[in-house]
């Protein structure tokens, strides 16, 4: 509308500028003519022409231009306030004026019997006929600008609100539809642009609530799974506490009924070799028991200061001809400076579980390292664990390795990748919960092919009474 009304107040200046500069062009020609006229006629008639031929001459010149009149006897009113003097080319004076609605122009010229009077005029007709051309042309132009400029407005407005509006739209689809990826689009800084980038932005923190969501529910999955398993751990626990009391005794039975039955046959051979099968299974069977009991029981912690670097040569000396067989090359590494008070005989156990579990996964022998040093623990893993000074043991192995799968379920009781009879899948997890009793933790990687790390981290002094109480019941 704006631009239309710029256009009609164009249009309008513009033909009045036209409408004058054919006003001006049309008296500046009927002066010429009217000048040039009477200077001829002056000239006739003092070549002593009479007023007829004067006359006859006029009127041929008259028929010869179609586009005015000539008379010698009209003469404009000189008091009319639109008649205005003009000079010409030719110095003569011109008056111009308007007569009948027409443009007139009168010259004075002698004719030899007097001053004679000639006036050339034109009608209005052509002036209007000029008008009238002049403004169709006016509104056929306007037409064609407004056209020009609906079709450019209607093509901006498309580009710059419809399909912004369009992408819009169809970008809250797809986030009602669950999908809040923000396209890649070119930046702009009008009010869209700015509605744009705030539904963008909005779809981000949307898409992080939504992994946030997923993440909790995998973890609420995890945690309702493990709260199944360790309903039927407990009652498993049970079941195996109870039995492995009833077991005990007749096997032990049974283990020194093998002894005795060995010592009196020790010169038959086939009798010898069964009743020392019936020992070596049962004394399998009371280890077996006894993991169970373990692991389903706390036996009470007994702490004294120890020199970790002792307790380590002592595993190493346990584990020395196992590791001969198996052609492993075991390495001690003691970093730790000074004694700390642990439970050495509960550190030593999980060290010789870590240390059997290792030689089992180097079939074709390698090198076993096992170390100690003081680490001052700022941040923990956990808040159940406080800052302080701690002592980090590892046991490293150059094995067959575990696969991520694997390794997210070794510490799970009865979990085994062992072969039948090789083991219980009861190790590790008993050295978990003993490593938790001290305060500690433990941290596993592994590399199929390459080998496996366990560091487990026990605090260097002993916890309070009521430190030790609050942390069992967490």
């Amino acid at each position: 509308m704006v631009v239309v009304l710029l256009l009609l107040v164009q249009g309008g200046m513009h033909n009045a500028r036209f409408t004058d500069f054919h006003q001006r062009e049309l008296e500046d020609d009927l002066v010429m003519l009217a000048s040039t006229l009477a200077n001829a006629a002056e000239h006739l008639s003092e070549s002593g022409a009479t007023d007829t031929e004067v006359r006859e001459y006029l009127r041929s010149a008259d028929e010869s231009r179609t586009r005015a009149d000539i008379d010698l006897q009209r003469r404009l009113d000189l008091d009319d306030p639109a008649t205005r003097p003009r000079t010409a080319a030719n110095d003569r004076e011109v008056l111009v004026g308007t007569v009948d609605e027409g443009v007139a122009a009168q010259a004075s010229f002698d004719s030899g019997s007097g001053e004679r009077w000639l006036t050339v005029w034109r009608s209005g007709v052509e002036h209007d006929a000029f008008q009238t051309e002049l403004l169709q042309r006016q509104v056929a132009m306007l037409g064609l600008l407004t056209l020009i400029a609906g079709l450019a407005g209607w093509l901006i407005a498309r580009r710059m609100i419809e399909r912004p509006v369009a992408e819009m739209m169809e970008h809250i689809d797809r986030v009602s539809a669950g999908d809040y990826s923000v396209p890649i689009r070119p930046a702009s800084n009008d009010e869209l642009g700015l509605l744009q980038g705030t539904l963008d932005a909005l779809s981000v923190r949307l898409e992080e609530a939504n992994a946030q969501l997923k993440a909790r529910r995998r973890e609420s999955n995890q945690l309702q799974s493990r709260l199944r398993h360790a309903d039927r751990l407990s009652t498993v626990g049970k079941l195996a506490s109870g039995l492995a009391h009833e077991l005990g005794t007749p096997l032990n039975v049974v283990k020194g009924r093998a002894q005795l039955i060995a010592r009196a046959n020790r010169d038959n051979p086939s009798v010898l070799k069964s009743a020392q099968v019936i020992v070596s299974e049962t004394e399998r069977m009371s280890g077996l028991i006894s993991e169970l009991l373990s692991f389903a029981r706390r036996s009470p912690r007994s702490y004294a200061p120890t020199r970790p670097g002792q307790l380590l040569e002592q595993a190493a000396t346990f584990m020395e001809l196992m590791a001969e067989d198996a052609r492993v090359r075991i390495v001690v590494a003691d970093e730790a400076s000074a004694t700390a008070e642990l439970d050495a005989q509960k550190v030593l156990q999980v060290l010789t579980n870590l240390m059997t579990n290792a030689i089992h996964a180097m079939p074709k022998g390698g090198r076993l390292t096992v170390g100690v040093r003081d680490q001052t623990i700022t941040e923990p893993p956990n808040p159940r664990h406080s800052p302080g000074r701690y002592l980090e043991f590892w046991v490293a192995d150059t094995g067959v390795g575990m696969d991520p799968e694997t390794l997210s379920h070794v510490l799970e009781p009865f979990f085994t990748t062992k072969k039948e009879g090789k083991g219980t899948g009861l190790g590790l997890s008993v050295c978990d919960g003993i490593i938790q009793e001290h305060g500690g933790w433990l941290e596993l990687s592994s590399t199929p092919g390459k080998g496996s790390r366990f560091n487990f981290f026990i605090p260097a002094m002993r916890r309070s009474a009521e430190d030790s109480q609050v942390r069992d019941v967490t």
